[in-house]
Order: C-alpha cells, then sequence, then structure tokens
C-alpha cells in the first residue's frame, strides 16, 4: 500500500527546496487513524494580540557588548542570535541537519543526520554552553548499509536516548544511549523491528525511564506504535490498541510527546479512511506509557469542518499550568508556495479539551511550525516561513500561550541563501537554543541559533 504522501513535508523540505481530562485523572474514549517517513534518499516522518518579546527590540551589533562577554562576537537581534557554523562540526560535502535538541549530558545535545555519497547516517553533537560544540560521528555506531536516521532526543536522570529508524531493507525503529551525551552505543531489540516498517518519531525522559511515539506500516495499515524503556537500554513495545492507535484501513501516526505529572500525552496525525484528509489527533496515558486511549473531545478543533485541509501537528509542550501544540495547515501537505500553508497553535488546560490559536494575515501565511517548547522565557516556537521560494528561519514567542508575535526578521539571523529553518527548540545554556539547517554555505548545513535574555 505505502501511502506515504504526506508526512514528508517537514523536517526534510529541504530536499525539494534544493531540487533534489483531566488527563491527569480521567481516562476518555478514542479510536483514530494517518501517515509515516519516505522511504527516498532523505526520509521525513519529516496572530493575535500583540506582546513584548523578551531582549531589546532593535537589533544591536557586537560593539554594544562588554569585551568579556562570552557572545562578544555574536551579532544579536531581539535577544536572537546565530552560531557562527564551523564546517568540521556543521558541515561537510554532502546535506547535514539537527532534527532535535535536549538539554542534558554536557549541557545539550543534538541529533540528525549527514548524507555522504548516497549514504545517510546518523549524528550527534554536543555544548556546554552552545556556542561550542562538538561532532560524535562513528560509522559503527551511527552507520550502515542504506539509512540511519535521528530524529529526536530526551535527556533524564537515566541518560540521554536518541531515536529514529533505519532502512537496510525494510525501515525499523532505532535508538541508541549515552550515559553523558558524548560516548554513545547502539540499542538493539526485537521490539524495533518485525513484518512491515517501524519508525520513531518522539521520546521524552520521565520518572520511568522513557517513552518514545512513532507509528508501523503494515501491507494494510499504517497505525500508532508506542516503546517504553527503564533504563535506555532495554525496550519494549506496546501492545497495539486499536481502539486507540488504528485499524484495518486506518493511518495514524504519532508525532510528539510530553510528560505531565504520572501522564503523558502523544499527539500525532490520522488520515480519514474514506477521503483524503488528515487532522490532528491527541493521545493519553496515565500510567507512564503503558496503556494508552485517544482523546476525541475536540475533533472540530484539530480538523477543518468547512474543507478538506491537512493538519500536521509537529510537537508539543507543557508549562505554566498549559498544553501548547504547534504544526502547519496545508491545502497540499508538503507544499512550498503558491497554496495555503499555515502555522497553527493549539492549546488546551487538561490535554482534553482544546482551543486553536491562529491568524490568516498575510504575515502568516506559508508559514511552518516545527517545534515548541515551555521555558522560563515564555512558549518559543521554531519553524520557518517561505518568501518566493526561499526559506527563512523564523520564531514565534508568547507569555501565556494564547496570544503570538513573530519575532521581526532580521536577514543577518534568520535569513540567507537557500533554505533556513529551526527543528528544534529547548531552554538550556543562557536562555534557549534551537537547532535546524541553513544553505549559507552551499551546502545544507546543520544550524544553531541562541537565546540571550536582554539582548
Amino acid at each position: 500500500m505505502k501511502r506515504i504522501p504526506w508526512i514528508a513535508g517537514f523536517t526534510l523540505i529541504f530536499s525539494a527546496l534544493l531540487g533534489a481530562c483531566d488527563l491527569i485523572t480521567g481516562s476518555p474514549p478514542g479510536a483514530g487513524t494517518a501517515t509515516p517517513g519516505s522511504q527516498g534518499d532523505v526520509p521525513s516522518p519529516g496572530g493575535g494580540a500583540q506582546t513584548e518579546v523578551p531582549g531589546v527590540g532593535e537589533s544591536s551589533g557586537p560593539e554594544a557588548v562588554p569585551t568579556d562577554d562570552p557572545f562578544k562576537d555574536l551579532f544579536f537581534h531581539q535577544g536572537w542570535a546565530r552560531v557562527p557554523a564551523s564546517i568540521t562540526v556543521f558541515g561537510g560535502y554532502g546535506a547535514d541537519e539537527m532534527t532535535d535538541v535536549a538539554a542534558g549530558g554536557p549541557g545539550v545535545v543534538a541529533v540528525g543526520y549527514a548524507s555522504r555519497a548516497g549514504e545517510l547516517d546518523a549524528v550527534v553533537w554536543y555544548s556546554s554552553d552552545g556556542l561550542r560544540w562538538a561532532r560524535v560521528e562513528d560509522a559503527g555506531i551511527f552507520g550502515g548499509q542504506g539509512v540511519q536516521y535521528m530524529k529526536a532526543v530526551a535527556a533524564g536522570a537515566r541518560g540521554v536516548v536518541a531515536v529514529g529508524w533505519e532502512q537496510g531493507g525494510d525501515l525499523d525503529a532505532a535508538v541508541w544511549y549515552s550515559a553523558d551525551g558524548m560516548d554513545w552505543r547502539r540499542i538493539t531489540s526485537g521490539s524495533f523491528g518485525g513484518a512491515g516498517d517501524q519508525g520513531i518519531n518522539a521520546v521524552i525522559a520521565n520518572d520511568s525511564g522513557f517513552v518514545a511515539v512513532g507509528w508501523e506500516e503494515t501491507t494494510e495499515e499504517i497505525r500508532g506504535a508506542v516503546w517504553t524503556s527503564g533504563n535506555g537500554v532495554t525496550w519494549e513495545r506496546v501492545p497495539h490498541s486499536e481502539a486507540a492507535f488504528g485499524g484495518l484501513g486506518s493511518f495514524v501516526v504519532l508525532e510528539a510527546v510530553t510528560q505531565v505529572g504520572s501522564a503523558v500525552l502523544a499527539t500525532g496525525s490520522i488520515e480519514s479512511v474514506t477521503e483524503y484528509d488528515v487532522d490532528t489527533g491527541i493521545w493519553a496515558s496515565n500510567d507512564g506509557g503503558k496503556t494508552w486511549v485517544r482523546l476525541n473531545n475536540s475533533d472540530q478543533v484539530l480538523g477543518d469542518s468547512d474543507s478538506i485541509r491537512f493538519q500536521l501537528v509537529s510537537g508539543v509542550t507543557y508549562g505554566n499550568s498549559l498544553f501548547v501544540m504547534a504544526g502547519t495547515e496545508h491545502n497540499t501537505p508538503g507544499s512550498l508556495s503558491g497554496d495555503y500553508v499555515n502555522g497553527v497553535i493549539w492549546t488546551s488546560l487538561d490535554g482534553v479539551n482544546w482551543q486553536r490559536v491562529y491568524d490568516h494575515k498575510p504575515e502568516f501565511y506559508a508559514q511552518n511550525m516545527l517545534s515548541v517548547t515551555a521555558s522560563p522565557f515564555g512558549f518559543w516556537v521554531g519553524g520557518y516561513e517561505v518568501v518566493s521560494d526561499q526559506s527563512q528561519a523564523a520564531f514565534w514567542f508568547s507569555a501565556d500561550g494564547i496570544t503570538w508575535e513573530q519575532v521581526q526578521y532580521s536577514e543577518r539571523v534568520f535569513g540567507g541563501n537557500g533554505l533556513q529553518a529551526v527543528n528544534g527548540i529547548v531552554a538550556a545554556g543562557p536562555g534557549l537554543i534551537a537547532v535546524g539547517a541553513s544553505h549559507a554555505t552551499g551546502d545544507v548545513d546543520a544550524a544553531v541559533w541562541i537565546y540571550v535574555p536582554g539582548r
């Protein structure tokens, strides 16, 4: 069947550009359906009222920074600066991309991939401060025949876990583990493979260990999948539930996951079995990820009752007693321009009942929201906006999760030749660290942005 039409619209959109409840205590009912990673060369499972963005309102250069400041050589705009690229760390002769970032290990750990001579291998980067980065590559751990792709990373008391998939013959879920974020090993488990294809899109660390979410494709369906681990090394697949994660003829993908107390909330996409329409889905577990239900209290909010549009969620976070979910709505999934493409944010007080926050003003057109985080500096979303077929890195900020403001564009910080995009964002280092990709050097290279309050 191999129905993988819309999932390639997010993380690795760059190949196209290059031409190449009570949630805590309740138990709501549910059922559902959607689609995973492309098996092509580079897989990709890829306004409101104005509020004040923390930081300065105008660009400021390094001349205004004290000489003993570690950030003295950076150019800041509304608190954000782009970390200078090192060709030996961030790039090479091919494509390199950071897909996610987590606070942990020596400070912060980012994961992604490197494409060289037709091979796609996983890569890890780490930093103590967000400014100086080291790259970890090991063909025996991160490489192999075909594709090894890291999609997400999580860090906790039991270490650091990176997740994704690998493709030699068919596609299997893949997990890597590190006690410190610097020395890694590949984890093997019978739960990662099996008949059909499997992949992991997101992972969290909690008091019980780790919970990872993704998908499995068989000849008859694509269904959500969950794995759990107590230590990051030994993994089990949660038994499939058709009521929660889809059954015969359905298409369900779990894209993101977050933790609140003992409850786990997963978000993803559900494709209708009767018409080509993809809506956002919500799932909850009250026992640390062992059993799940689909929440359907907000179906109209999570879809579009007026027309067939595709609501593709990319991230979910929890902070200040509020769930915030970010994604993108398309007329045609994966489209870059010419069709309706709009960033979308949903919020919920309980994880069950959601409201949609969106704005159809011109400046919100052709914008893709790829990551979201709650931080001491408010809620932040990262992604990109497309202008004249060029993608420019973009950030949105909200103090309360309800009213949002896009950070004013700066060519020097967010732009450049070709593509720039933010795939992951986390509270770490001096404030926030965001990772993604940039085409400014000619090749696609990994990219890092740093936010310092008050700049």
